[in-house]
C-alpha cells in the first residue's frame, strides 16, 4: 500500500527497477540462499563488514530500458539528485555522491499487484521480462522509424513491452503461411489495455465517486482496483458521466472517450476469436497491424500517446 519505494539499477546499456522492501548496513544471515554465492567468497577475502556499504532486499525487477545508452540517459533525466541540487541525474559527469538518492519528477507505480496478475499472471515481473528478451532493438527500431520519440516514450515500459513482442512476431511469420499470425493481436490487445488503464488509474484520482466506481454487473467495482479488458473499457468510455469528465479532464479527451471506444470493442471480438483458437484471417490482422500500429495512416497508439 502506498508509494513504492525504488531502486535503479544500470549499466548504462540497460536499465532495471527494483521494488525495494528494505536497506540496511549489516549482511544477510549465512544461510540465506539469495544472496549471490560470490559475495561469499569476497567476504572471506575482505571480512564481512567491509564487503559492501549496504545491502538491499529487493521485492521484484523490471527492465526499463533493454540494450539502449540512448534510451537509458533519457530516463535518468527524468530523476533528481537529491544530494547535487536536484540536478537531473546524467550518464555524463552528473553521477555524484554515489548511491544516488533520487526522487522522481512523477510518481510511477512500477509494481502494481492487479497489473502483474492481470499481465504476468502468477510470475514476478523479473521472470516475465526474462522471457521477453530481445525486444531491445525492436524497441529502438520502433521509436526512430515508426512511432517518433515523443510517441513511444509517452507509453511506459510495459505499452512498450508488448507493442515490440507483437511487432516482432509479425515480422518474423508475416510471410510462413503456416504460422497462427492471429497470435500478434494478443500483444497488440495488451499494449492497448495497459495504456488505457494507465491513464484511468492518472486521471480518476480526484474523480467523484459516481465516476470512479462502476455497475459491474450489478456490483460497484472501483474502476482502477484492477485493469478492465478491452470490451469493458468501451463500454465505461461511454458512460455518459464518465465521458464528460474524462474529457474535460484529458488533453485529446474526446478522442478517448468517443473514436477509441468503437476500436477496443472490435478488437476485443478480433482477440477473442485468437483466444478461443478461431481462425482470423491475415488480412485481418494485417489490417490491425496498420491501424493500431500506423502504418499509412495515423495509428492509434500514436493518437493515444497524446492523451495525457
Amino acid at each position: 500500500e502506498g508509494p513504492e519505494t525504488h531502486l535503479y539499477l544500470t549499466d548504462y546499456a540497460s536499465l532495471y527497477v527494483a521494488h525495494l522492501g528494505e536497506v540496511r548496513r549489516e549482511p544477510p544471515a549465512r544461510g540465506d540462499t539469495q544472496v549471490p554465492s560470490f559475495y561469499r567468497k569476497l567476504s572471506k577475502e575482505r571480512g564481512a563488514a567491509g564487503l559492501c556499504d549496504c545491502w538491499f532486499k529487493l521485492w521484484d525487477v523490471r527492465r526499463v530500458v533493454d540494450n539502449d545508452t540512448t534510451e537509458v540517459a533519457h530516463e535518468l533525466r527524468t530523476l533528481a539528485n537529491v544530494r547535487y541540487g536536484d540536478r537531473p541525474v546524467s550518464l555524463y559527469g552528473g553521477m555524484v555522491e554515489l548511491p544516488l538518492i533520487v526522487t522522481e519528477t512523477r510518481p510511477i507505480r512500477y509494481f502494481d499487484p492487479a497489473t502483474r496478475q492481470s499481465y504476468a499472471g502468477d510470475r514476478f515481473w523479473v521472470e516475465f521480462d526474462a522471457e521477453q528478451g530481445g525486444t531491445g532493438a525492436m524497441e529502438r527500431e520502433l521509436r526512430e522509424n515508426l512511432f517518433g520519440l515523443t510517441a513511444w516514450r509517452e507509453f511506459g515500459p510495459t505499452t512498450r513491452t508488448f507493442i515490440a513482442s507483437g511487432e516482432r512476431m509479425f515480422r518474423e511469420h508475416v510471410r510462413d503461411q503456416m504460422f497462427d499470425l492471429g497470435l500478434v493481436l494478443l500483444e497488440y490487445a495488451k499494449a492497448l489495455e495497459v495504456r488505457c488503464n494507465t491513464l484511468l488509474r492518472q486521471a480518476l484520482v480526484d474523480a467523484p465517486p459516481a465516476v470512479r466506481y462502476w455497475n459491474d454487473d450489478g456490483q460497484s467495482r472501483l474502476v482502477t482496483e484492477r485493469p478492465l479488458g478491452l470490451a469493458r473499457l468501451a463500454e465505461y468510455l461511454t458512460d455518459r458521466e464518465v465521458s464528460d469528465y474524462l474529457c474535460r479532464r484529458l488533453t485529446n479527451g474526446g478522442f478517448f472517450v468517443r473514436e477509441l471506444p468503437p476500436v477496443l470493442d472490435e478488437l476485443a471480438q478480433a482477440r477473442n476469436k485468437v483466444a478461443h483458437q478461431e481462425l482470423v484471417e491475415r488480412d485481418e490482422v494485417v489490417r490491425w497491424r496498420d491501424l493500431l500500429c500506423g502504418v499509412g495512416c495515423e495509428g492509434v497508439l500514436v493518437r493515444l500517446a497524446g492523451v495525457e
